[in-house]
């Protein structure tokens, strides 16, 4: 499951879910090929758009629930629909105690949370070219926006 919210004009916090999975069906286009990767498909598919009723950690998990029983991904303890989680790196979604890895991590304890790599990425980046040039284009960007 991969996640991320935003504020929309009227200031509702809504929240985008998304599911990577592997294809069961498909088929490979090479014969007797013994590679993984003509063997297994990941495919990316957009599931649902959830107004949240809070931007809390709470309402993140709720909003993500919401969207698998939607979409009729139910899971036991035996067979997990799930097994991992992908968002951004705010405390909100990463916090130990708290956040939606933590809530999650205590229902379902093979979860893995991933912190976006983009994300990850771009606060790198934007670090590493702290004191440069790219600090006045970053504002002046932003002042646009």
């Amino acid at each position: 499951m991969l996640f991320d919210s935003s504020t929309d004009s009227s200031t509702i916090e809504q929240l985008g879910v998304f599911v990577l999975y592997f294809d069961p069906d498909f088929e490979s286009p090479l014969e007797n090929s013994s590679t993984i990767d003509s063997t297994v498909k990941v495919k990316m598919q957009f599931l649902s758009l959830q107004n949240l009723m809070s931007a809390s950690a709470e309402g993140v998990v709720d909003g993500i629930k919401e969207a698998v029983a939607s979409a009729g991904l139910k899971s036991t303890d035996d067979s997990p629909t799930h097994v991992g989680l992908g968002g951004d790196g705010c405390s909100t979604n990463r916090g130990s105690k708290t956040g939606v890895k933590a809530i999650f991590k205590r229902e379902k304890p093979w979860l893995l949370f991933v912190w976006c790599f983009a994300h990850r990425l771009e606060l790198a980046i934007k670090d590493a070219l702290t004191g440069t040039f790219f600090e006045e284009v970053d504002d002046c960007l932003l002042k646009i926006y």
